[in-house]
């Protein structure tokens, strides 16, 4: 079933699908925790190689505290992971099978030839090129946009 022809209509559907992921990513995944949460353990992972350098007993118990509080917060943040996973999976999974369904046997030609591709691709190849595109797009517009309103919220805490 194709709408406008293959290659537009495989983007499009790809650019969906980024969209509708990065959606899902900032639903479940709090993105300014997991900020504060990897700069928790780049910190812990410093201290902790500090304390590892240490043979003393006090050393010992305060590397096994950050320990601790280290795979509790890698812990916390692979659950968030695997949520937005869990959610997103389905997703991916039923586009792909109605692209397939659509665009079998489809090859699109390349403007040029790429390494690992060739000179022309099938719906799997064009929609992995696109994917990559439209996610590359998306992750940018949406930083873009958390840049925004990040410095909008400094200006009103500085009024």
């Amino acid at each position: 079933m194709i709408f406008i022809n293959a290659p537009i209509d495989i983007a499009i559907i790809a650019f969906l699908i980024a969209i509708i992921s990065q959606v899902m990513r900032m639903k479940f995944i709090n993105q300014k925790k997991m900020k504060n949460d990897q700069k928790s353990l780049k910190e812990k992972n410093k201290r902790m190689n500090e304390l590892m350098k240490n043979t003393d007993e006090k050393s010992k118990k305060e590397l096994e505290e950050l320990q601790k509080e280290y795979l509790d917060i890698t812990k916390e943040m692979m659950q968030g992971n695997m949520r937005y996973m869990l959610f997103s999976f389905p997703v991916f999974i039923i586009a792909l099978y109605f692209i397939k369904e659509w665009y079998n046997g489809i090859i699109i030609p390349l403007p040029f030839e790429l390494p690992f591709f060739g000179p022309d691709v099938g719906w799997l190849g064009w929609y992995i090129l696109m994917a990559l595109i439209s996610s590359l797009v998306v992750s940018g517009v949406m930083k873009l946009i958390e840049i925004v309103n990040t410095k909008k919220e400094e200006k009103k805490v500085n009024m």
